[in-house]
């Protein structure tokens, strides 16, 4: 008998999700200055914002926002800290039977952002790590389109444990796999990266990442996208962004906005390219709508600057793609 997770009707499986992530979910501290200290030296913030973060969570934030079924896999701690951050996921529909409390701190990040926009974090991941591959439920991975999993959820023992049940299951049962990765990962170079994680859907990546992950070589790139990952997604800033395929490459322009805060950037556009992909929209498309996301993103303070679904049809008609912003 099938699970409650998912309904069949005829020949098609009605899944109860759009898209499960798994990853941190972090409280934000954020401090805005003109310039970074020296070492030794101390500072002092114009403005301090307190937000929630951590990746996966801002990806499942923004997807919620944007009316798509979420759920959540990860841990909180057992603190004042892990019940304001699972409150403020429940208010956006994020569907949260899958979290697990620890004994442990929640997660903390301290993020300096200079007058440029750009931000440096340091923090304690705490309970984030201790998801176990017993904490994962089968039913509840196999029963959505899509499985978002964060760069950092790879990384220590036992939440990589966990995160690569993830994949496995999802690989097994047609969910399509999604994966940021983050700077320490790409430090391990695209074949052994590629070894850990096996094949999957898309690599989301910066710019910096991908030239520290595929060193310039060509072939790395292409025998990456051949049995590895179908999609790479390259995040480049202000010089836009770019979708490669084993086939072709589509590169889309940056929108041009006032930049406040690019904390939490990247994760919007991680949605917006999830978003596109879950809406059957085209490479080039799905493109403009994650830079669409991200770049609303960096007009406000803190991770969770995300828009709603009617304020980012606003902004893309704004900028002339008013055909775009029918398809949502």
């Amino acid at each position: 008998m099938l699970s409650s997770e998912y309904i069949l009707i005829g020949y098609i499986v009605l899944k109860k999700f759009d898209v499960i992530c798994l990853g941190d979910i972090n409280l934000d501290i954020l401090y805005y200055v003109d310039t970074l200290p020296s070492l030794g030296s101390e500072s002092t913030a114009s403005k301090m914002v307190i937000s929630s973060g951590g990746a996966a969570a801002n990806v499942a934030t923004a997807l919620a926002r944007l009316g798509f079924k979420v759920g959540f896999v990860g841990t909180l701690g057992k603190d004042i800290v892990g019940k304001f951050l699972y409150d403020e996921l429940i208010k956006e529909n994020i569907d949260l039977s899958s979290i697990i409390w620890k004994d442990e701190f929640s997660g903390i990040m301290s993020i300096a952002v200079t007058g440029d926009g750009e931000r440096t974090i340091m923090g304690f991941r705490g309970a984030n790590k201790l998801l176990s591959p017993k904490d994962v439920k089968k039913d509840y991975v196999i029963s959505s389109k899509i499985v978002f999993i964060s760069g950092y959820a790879l990384l220590e023992e036992p939440q990589r444990s966990a995160a690569l049940e993830v994949i496995s299951l999802a690989r097994r049962s047609n969910v399509k796999i999604f994966i940021d990765i983050c700077e320490p990962l790409a430090n391990y170079g695209a074949s052994k990266l590629s070894k850990i994680i096996g094949k999957i859907s898309c690599t989301f990546l910066n710019f910096r990442e991908f030239k520290i992950l595929f060193r310039d070589s060509k072939s790395d790139i292409e025998t990456f996208l051949e049995k590895y990952s179908e999609i790479i997604v390259v995040k480049m800033g202000k010089k836009g962004a770019e979708a490669i395929t084993s086939r072709f490459k589509v590169k889309v322009p940056t929108f041009n906005v006032k930049v406040i805060d690019t904390t939490g950037a990247g994760d919007a556009f991680d949605a917006g390219f999830i978003a596109g992909f879950l809406k059957r929209l085209s490479f080039r498309e799905a493109l403009i709508l994650a830079s669409a996301l991200a770049a609303w993103k960096c007009q406000g303070h803190g991770a969770r600057y995300l828009p709603r679904l009617y304020e980012l049809k606003k902004f893309l008609r704004a900028y002339g793609y008013e055909s775009l912003a029918e398809t949502l």
